[in-house]
């Protein structure tokens, strides 16, 4: 993580703007996956969503085809995770308390306090351990975890400011089948309609509203679950549920373009106002190319499947 942020803080204004767009989503990710509890919240959910698509867009444009590693190990578990799992089980649980490298830390705290204070005898290895760690906590006494969080605190705050992220019109029109596919994950955050979590632009470009200044919560929903009244697959099913619901208001969504799940065009908001040629190239099936299909880009089995 650290190393990550210093990459990111020594390159900003240096990098092109995709590798910065790759560096930057990438470690607001990590900030995200690693934030307590009490600072989770919807905007923070849709955030972490938008983030994971942009994310994957520039995975797709640097990285992709990989030349020092395989297909199936660079899109593999630990992106599949964060692009497609991520956002939903921030819905219903804290990340950081599902993160197994937090456990590691801890596991690291245990034995730099038994190295030092264990009397070898077997007896008194656990509660050894479980006593310094809790004088520890009583007396706010520095630790390996603590030293690690107030650095990566620290880095934090010295990369690029965060703001309410804008999703071009030339994407929303090029990528129409991608971006449909991302608003099916954030289809609860649609149903309040436009002026809500999302406004358009004059440029006809949507800007959703995350930024510091931006409210945590609306009293439009939705709101967050917890792990002890529901699960992922209730959490699912309210998504399913709610894109149903957004696709009887076809004019309320922030896209210009709607497909079945066969692939018919069943809404276009260009051919009203746009004319051009990207608008009328799009209204016409593009199978073979890969990144125009949702599978493209935000599903890992694309990758591992070729």
């Amino acid at each position: 993580m650290c190393a990550l942020l210093q990459v990111t803080i020594l390159l900003t204004g240096k990098a092109d703007n995709s590798v910065m767009d790759l560096l930057t989503t990438l470690a607001e990710m990590m900030g995200i996956l690693y934030a307590k509890e009490d600072t989770r919240c919807p905007k923070q959910i849709l955030r972490l969503a938008n983030l994971s698509f942009k994310h994957a867009l520039a995975m797709r444009a640097i990285l992709t085809p990989p030349k020092t590693m395989t297909i199936r190990k660079l899109y593999g578990i630990y992106y599949h995770s964060a692009v497609d799992h991520a956002s939903v089980i921030c819905r219903l649980v804290c990340l950081s308390s599902i993160n197994a490298e937090l456990f590691e830390r801890f596991f690291d705290r245990i034995v730099d306090i038994t190295r030092k204070t264990w009397s070898k005898h077997a007896d008194d290895l656990v509660p050894n351990a479980f006593l310094h760690i809790m004088g520890e906590d009583i007396t706010a006494e520095e630790n390996t975890v603590s030293i690690q969080e107030r650095e990566i605190t620290k880095l934090a705050k010295k990369l690029p400011a965060r703001a309410n992220t804008t999703v071009s019109k030339d994407l929303l029109t090029k990528k129409a089948r991608l971006w449909q596919a991302q608003l099916e994950v954030i289809g609860d955050f649609q149903l309040p309609g436009p002026g809500v979590w999302w406004h358009w632009k004059d440029d006809g470009s949507v800007e959703f509203h995350y930024g510091p200044s931006e409210a945590t919560h609306h009293p439009e929903g939705p709101r967050v679950f917890h792990f002890r009244s529901s699960s992922v697959k209730a959490i699912q099913t309210s998504l399913e549920t709610a894109w149903k619901q957004c696709s009887e208001k076809l004019e309320e969504l922030p896209l210009y373009q709607l497909r079945s799940k066969s692939g018919q065009l069943v809404y276009n908001k260009l051919h009203h106002n746009d004319d051009s040629p990207s608008a009328a190239e799009e209204c016409q099936p593009a199978e073979t190319d890969p990144s125009t299909k949702p599978q493209g880009i935000l599903h890992s089995s694309y990758y591992s499947n070729q």
